[in-house]
């Protein structure tokens, strides 16, 4: 404390000498906020700061996206990292193991889910030109087509 004294007394503002004094000039007239040039500039001001700050918004989305998510699953798979806690087991390999658990469980459910989907798209991109035709000789749709 003691140094921080030393050098804030060798810091201090001197008060300026009364020959120190310069000359700014007269002072000109005050400045009329009802002119119309003054709106202009405020309201072209405001626009600019709040065009600024959607950017700033808009390009931080993404951020505040992924904080959501990682809160929404930090909360979701915290009573499975405290039961194992329970279980004599520490923290930071029961997150792990969490982890590698949901990981697991996602993997697995792409392996399921994935075959199937781009089995039905093969299909339907494979029987597309009979469904146009089929839709083309269609009664229905020829009479909703006139109308």
């Amino acid at each position: 404390m003691a140094k921080i004294g030393r050098v804030l007394r060798k810091v201090s503002v001197k008060s300026p000498s009364p020959q120190a004094k310069s000359d700014l000039g007269q002072q000109g007239a005050p400045l009329n906020i009802e002119h119309p040039f003054y709106f202009g500039f405020l309201a072209a001001s405001g626009a600019l700061i709040a065009i600024t700050l959607l950017r700033a918004l808009q390009s931080a989305s993404q951020v505040f996206v992924l904080l959501v998510i990682s809160l929404f699953l930090a909360m979701g798979l915290n009573p499975a990292v405290v039961a194992l806690e329970r279980r004599n087991l520490r923290r930071g390999p029961a997150v792990a193991s969490i982890v590698v658990a949901v990981l697991a469980l996602v993997t697995l459910a792409a392996f399921i889910v994935v075959p199937p989907v781009v089995r039905q798209v093969n299909d339907f991109l494979n029987g597309a030109p009979q469904l146009i035709d089929a839709l083309r000789n269609n009664s229905t749709f020829a009479k909703l087509n006139e109308q």
